[in-house]
């Protein structure tokens, strides 16, 4: 996976295109909007949206914003690969609205009784991707929660994770026994196999975006989940 930040100045419009299955963005601050060739959306504050690797992506904001992508472009490079048109258009253009996620997290948390997985979350799943539940064809994403006070239970997978925290006062994460403070818009490398677990010690509820390369392993046939306690 690779992680990048894109810093949108008032009125600047960014064109990319990179070589990568579908690519996964966050909104850390501002708004702005998005547009793939006939596709176009506004996002705003903490929107996730998927757009198809292979092809031109434009993004501008009229006040300036910062975002981060999320990709699977390194298994391209690795191969000599380029993702095409036809392959790239098995992710179609799609918008999370913060709003929205909210309120699937309202029914998510109204589920009372003991929590049985790894977190409560939110999963982006694209029309293409259904079947496969991912974002991407690379791609797992994801809002992740935690309640004040709350402790994840501690777990390793085979997969890598890349943890954007967006709210986590007095949170810490343990990675292989490794204490990790949260900071406001910081990304979190959670190694493949590495022992992890979040805690918050605040007053408010935990969130983050999360992205592994679980769909790798999956076709490996190697996914792998174990708790550790």
């Amino acid at each position: 996976m690779l992680a990048r930040y894109i810093v949108l100045r008032a009125g600047e419009t960014h064109v990319h295109s990179l070589d990568a299955s579908g690519l996964v963005y966050h909104v850390i601050r501002g708004e702005g909007s998005a547009s793939c060739g006939s596709d176009a959306f506004d996002w705003a504050a903490h929107d996730a949206f998927c757009m198809p690797g292979g092809e031109a992506v434009s993004l501008t904001s009229p006040d300036g914003a910062i975002l981060m992508i999320f990709s699977d472009e390194p298994i391209f490079s690795y191969l000599g690969a380029s993702a095409s048109t036809q392959a790239a258009r098995r992710v179609a253009p799609a918008h999370f609205s913060f709003t929205r996620i909210n309120e699937r997290f309202r029914e998510v948390h109204a589920h009372e009784g003991e929590q049985l997985n790894a977190g409560k979350a939110v999963l982006l799943v694209t029309d293409t991707m259904v079947d496969r539940k991912l974002a991407t064809p690379g791609l797992l994403a994801s809002y992740n929660s935690l309640e004040p006070g709350g402790d994840q239970r501690a777990h390793k997978h085979s997969s890598a994770a890349l943890t954007l925290s967006i709210a986590g006062d007095r949170v810490h994460s343990t990675v292989d026994g490794q204490i990790v403070q949260w900071q406001p818009d910081t990304l979190i490398v959670t190694p493949p196999y590495a022992v992890h677990a979040h805690h918050n010690r605040g007053d408010q509820m935990m969130l983050s975006f999360v992205v592994q390369d679980t769909a790798l392993f999956t076709e490996m046939r190697a996914l792998s989940f174990e708790w550790t306690e």
